[in-house]
């Protein structure tokens, strides 16, 4: 939820004064969420004499990367009419579905504006520097928990990229096929409305798009460049990556995304959506570790490839 420069809005007439401690209806990006007032203060950046009042909030529910600092216009008082608007606001939300979230942010060329570039000298270790529209934080983060059994894939994964090993593409099991056994593990699992199954779906496009568009910058330690190069050579720019890489690369993705989802203008009902969605698919994946033999998904690279990789 990055932090929003709000156009200065006159104070409509209210009987309300809010003040620290109290339970409130916030807007966010015109949706109202509930929170709880931490601190006040005057507008610092104010020029009037009587500067407006400011209200550093929490929203329930959220972690507290989301805290702010807030305009009172965006303060509601708790009460039912407010209570009412919220969850009816929600109801609308929800109809909409996560569709005009993908339409917003997670198609290609949108996520690209989101990502910023990264060294392309440097591993999957490194840190992804956001260049958001608006300002963020730099702790700001969505957290994404990876489970202890793909923690291990990933240290695993850093020892064979630096004993000079390649994953082997495409994989025998591609990420587009463990994401369509997802989506039929979620349908079978459960008795899914027709909605939510659109959710699935969106959702699934969603992951496809992002790790087609992060891919290239972000998740490749400098190893494994000359052979992403080379797959773009065979196959032209247009490849959908998620056909040639497997599940290690998938993971490398959640272990990126929190901060690229932090500075998207996506508000945070569908970011929560995306991030239930995100754990659930690893979960799914730590479950299904006997389907994923790691080492055989490697190959050691040739001498020649070696010898231009380094350079």
């Amino acid at each position: 939820m990055p932090l929003v420069k709000m156009v200065k809005k006159e104070k409509e007439p209210q009987s309300y004064k809010p003040k620290v401690g109290d339970r409130i209806i916030c807007e966010h990006k015109g949706y109202k969420y509930e929170a709880k007032i931490l601190s006040s203060r005057k507008n610092p950046d104010s020029l009037d004499k009587n500067p407006e009042m400011q209200f550093f909030v929490h929203y329930q529910g959220w972690n507290k990367n989301w805290d702010e600092w807030v305009d009172e216009a965006r303060v509601h008082q708790y009460n039912e009419t407010n209570v009412a608007s919220m969850k009816d606001q929600r109801v609308q939300s929800k109809a909409k579905g996560i569709n005009s979230a993908r339409k917003a942010k997670l198609t290609s060329q949108q996520s690209q504006a989101n990502i910023s570039t990264i060294s392309s000298q440097g591993s999957v270790s490194d840190s992804i520097v956001v260049e958001p529209e608006e300002p963020v934080h730099p702790e700001k983060e969505v957290k994404i928990k990876i489970p202890d059994e793909l923690k291990n894939w990933l240290i695993d994964d850093d020892n064979n990229v630096k004993n000079k090993k390649l994953t082997i593409l495409p994989a025998k099991t591609t990420i587009s096929t463990i994401l369509k056994d997802f989506v039929t593990y979620k349908k079978n699992s459960t008795k899914t409305p027709g909605d939510k199954e659109v959710i699935f779906n969106e959702l699934t496009l969603g992951i496809r798009d992002y790790f087609n568009v992060m891919l290239g910058a972000h998740l490749l330690y400098k190893f494994e460049r000359l052979q992403y190069q080379l797959l773009l050579k065979d196959h032209g720019k247009d490849i959908d990556l998620t056909n040639q890489y497997g599940v290690i690369h998938l993971v490398r993705l959640f272990t990126k995304i929190g901060r690229p989802l932090a500075a998207t203008t996506l508000d945070p009902q569908n970011v929560q959506t995306i991030v239930n969605y995100i754990q659930d698919l690893l979960k799914f994946i730590s479950k299904q570790a006997n389907l994923f033999d790691l080492d055989k998904n490697y190959t050691i690279a040739p001498p020649e490839y070696i010898k231009s990789a380094l350079k």
